[in-house]
């Protein structure tokens, strides 16, 4: 198989890496992760070890500031139970937390991530700008543990690194498990699939769509219309709403979120 050079398509990486690592393509499939090998001396990229959400918790040591479970794995607790396979798991926190987090992951080995590149991080070395998410593994693991995805503030507000002027305050971006498993909020979840809308980003708006309530199907609604004007998950969020009914409220939500 011949090796070449590739970006991975649809995912927020971290990058600014000395070096390009080589990948070598496994063909078409929906995971990222599962497409590439790399040949370094770490787990390959679709070797994942079956994590569990409530396994982050007895891994960090100490005091940490606040962190979340997302992706996938943050719909099904949201729901209450498993609606899919899921290849890893993610867990969220804000940039500028970044390095207490991995403090607590006493022992841990972390890649930043990026356009096809994996980036290994001095212990005290931070991020590019450009960084959305950091891949880890205790020491000597042949499988990665866990994906951070790393989330923008402005003060007191949370703001969506992809289109800053959709912003909410800090404390409203997680809920709750009854076990106490904070997770990222639903319609924030899926706003960030949104962008790709895998086949895996359909399943979850569909397991998700019943169980949001009217404000957190506004505020998705209000949010995509701001960032993607003409994407087709308008159509299941806003049913019965015109066109012209449609421009309304995408100026209105502009107006408010940059407000």
């Amino acid at each position: 198989m011949a090796a070449a050079a590739v970006r991975f398509p649809n995912v927020s990486w971290l990058a600014d890496a000395p070096s390009t690592f080589v990948l070598q393509s496994r063909g078409a499939d929906d995971c990222p992760t599962a497409r590439y090998s790399l040949s370094v001396e770490h787990p390959p990229l679709d070797r994942w070890r079956d994590s569990m959400p409530a396994e982050v918790g007895q891994w960090l040591v100490g005091p940490t500031p606040p962190w979340w479970i997302a992706g996938g794995w943050a719909v099904d607790l949201h729901l209450g139970r498993q609606t899919r396979p899921h290849v890893d798991l993610d867990a969220g926190c804000f940039r500028d937390e970044l390095a207490e987090i991995r403090r607590a992951l006493d022992g841990w080995e972390f890649y930043a991530a990026h356009d096809g590149t994996l980036t290994r991080l001095g212990t005290e070395q931070v991020p590019a700008a450009c960084a959305n998410s950091v891949w880890c593994h205790p020491a000597g693991a042949d499988l990665w543990w866990l994906q951070l995805l790393l989330e923008e503030r402005d003060g007191t507000d949370w703001v969506f690194r992809r289109c800053r002027s959709v912003r909410r305050p800090a404390k409203q971006l997680t809920l709750a498990t009854p076990d106490g498993v904070r997770y990222l909020r639903p319609e924030i979840q899926l706003l960030y699939k949104a962008k790709a809308a895998r086949e895996k980003d359909r399943a979850d708006l569909n397991a998700l769509l019943p169980a949001l309530a009217t404000e957190e199907r506004a505020w998705l609604a209000d949010a995509i219309a701001t960032c993607h004007p003409d994407h087709e998950w308008l159509g299941f969020l806003r049913p019965s709403e015109s066109q012209e009914q449609l421009q309304t409220r995408t100026t209105a939500a502009t107006s408010e979120f940059s407000g």
